[in-house]
């Protein structure tokens, strides 16, 4: 199996990142899906059927939470439910819109500090297509030289694995995880992230083998200047919808302030974000064309 993955902030944020968790099959708690899931004890396993949302404000903060612990057959009917409350199969133009605040339990087993305030951080979720295939794709996403590769993005980026790259890329394995520290400057702002991110493979849903990415910063933004960045989470899901026809949505919940009006509820500065995704998607099918099938 060829290597294995983003999510966009730029403009505004100027990140990428893309986070794994450990490989489960049971779903996230408090959440279903069609599929079945076990639980063990000492009599045995039982399977219990649960319901994955078929809206995207119910499917996005899903597909977040599920990431870690949802079974293959649980996030393959996510990634389905997506591609048929977004139109995926026909869309031509991006298509963006607000999503509900996440909730503590959403954040769960997170290494946050301090506590967060999910309820502070707004949600919004972008749909686009780009030419490039996932082969092509996934190496990009695994480069540690980020910053080379989108150096309109990063002033610095460093980043350290923290499970085992070869066994991932040789498919013993369908997660991938790093930690990493990303400097940012621009004509607007200058700040430092201490970020967690990874990937996650699913080789069989209803669209062929799709990647999915979640990425959260563990503590506040260091800014020179009184602006704030106190949160940051993003799932992002690719597949192809024909060959070549990547489809990326990407849900993204941020808790930023940066002075002069400049907030989570300024719709300018909403508008930027979502621009901001669409500016990395057109660069990395850039990408992907200079490297080939």
């Amino acid at each position: 199996m060829t290597p294995r993955a983003v999510l966009t902030l730029t403009l505004l944020t100027g990140l990428t990142l893309l986070v794994a968790c450990e490989k489960s099959d049971a779903p996230a708690e408090g959440y279903g899906t069609t599929g079945t899931t076990g639980t063990t004890g000492t009599t045995g396993t039982t399977e219990a059927p649960v319901i994955v949302p078929r809206v995207m404000s119910g499917l996005m903060p899903w597909l977040w939470s599920s990431f870690k612990d949802g079974s293959p057959s649980a996030l393959g009917e996510g990634i389905q439910n997506l591609h048929e409350v977004t139109g995926a199969a026909l869309l031509d133009t991006p298509e963006d819109g607000a999503l509900p605040e996440l909730t503590p339990l959403d954040l769960r087993g997170l290494s946050i500090s301090p506590e967060p305030e999910p309820d502070s951080a707004r949600g919004i979720y972008v749909v686009n297509t780009f030419p490039c295939t996932l082969e092509q794709l996934e190496p990009i996403l695994l480069d540690v030289d980020q910053a080379g590769l989108y150096d309109d993005l990063y002033e610095e980026y460093d980043r350290e694995y923290t499970s085992n790259l070869s066994a991932y890329s040789e498919g013993q394995t369908d997660t991938l995880e790093w930690d990493a520290e990303a400097s940012v400057s621009n004509l607007l702002i200058s700040y430092t992230q201490q970020l967690q991110g990874g990937l996650r493979y699913l080789s069989d849903t209803e669209q062929g083998p799709a990647l999915m990415s979640r990425v959260f910063m563990t503590e506040p933004a260091e800014f020179d200047s009184d602006a704030t960045f106190d949160q940051l989470y993003v799932i992002d899901v690719f597949y192809e919808r024909a060959p070549g026809e990547m489809i990326h949505v990407s849900g993204q919940w941020l808790d930023m302030d940066l002075g002069g009006g400049l907030d989570m509820e300024n719709d300018t500065m909403i508008a930027g974000l979502v621009e901001s995704v669409l500016d990395r998607d057109e660069r990395t099918a850039e990408l992907c064309e200079e490297r080939g099938g």
